[in-house]
């Protein structure tokens, strides 16, 4: 009976375990500093086991500000799979860094806007390598104006035009 007991609890414990996939990435404009100010939330166990299969099976996620190799590797990856096109001129973003909890990792970019622009292209395939089923929301923030995007493998870029 305490055998039957124990996986009934074990059972329900194991429902809780996330199971869906999801990164959201707000892209605020700032107009003091002519940029934009990007926010990415990940989970922490998601992009733990994609960066360690992706770099070094030895790759630890510590909580609180990462480490000189994390934000190393984090830069890179994101390089690989985050890009921001204004009106088909690809740009550059900053790196500013990232802090880890137990649950989510925030990550921060910035982005130097170009003057003027008529459409925003945004491609974000983080983590659809390792889960077939992630959905990349992204929102996007323009001078009073706000758009969504949701992008997911088979549809890794959408556009904002303003």
């Amino acid at each position: 009976m305490q055998l039957i007991r124990l996986a009934l609890i074990a059972s329900i414990m194991l429902s809780f375990v996330h199971k869906y996939y999801v990164s959201s990435t707000r892209m605020e404009f700032n107009p003091q500093s002519g940029s934009f100010e990007i926010t990415m939330k990940i989970f922490t166990d998601d992009l733990e086991r994609t960066l360690r299969s992706t770099f070094d099976d030895e790759l630890q996620m510590e909580l609180g500000v990462a480490s000189r190799e994390l934000n190393y590797h984090m830069e890179d990856y994101l390089r690989q799979h985050f890009e921001v096109i204004f009106d088909d001129v690809p740009t550059t973003w900053s790196y500013v860094g990232m802090e880890v909890e137990m649950d989510r990792t925030f990550i921060y970019l910035e982005l130097p806007r170009l003057l003027p622009f008529s459409e925003m292209k945004v491609r974000n395939t983080c983590l659809f390598d390792s889960f077939e089923k992630q959905s990349n929301i992204i929102d996007i923030v323009y001078q009073g104006k706000s758009k969504k995007l949701v992008l997911y493998p088979g549809f890794d870029h959408d556009s904002y035009f303003y």
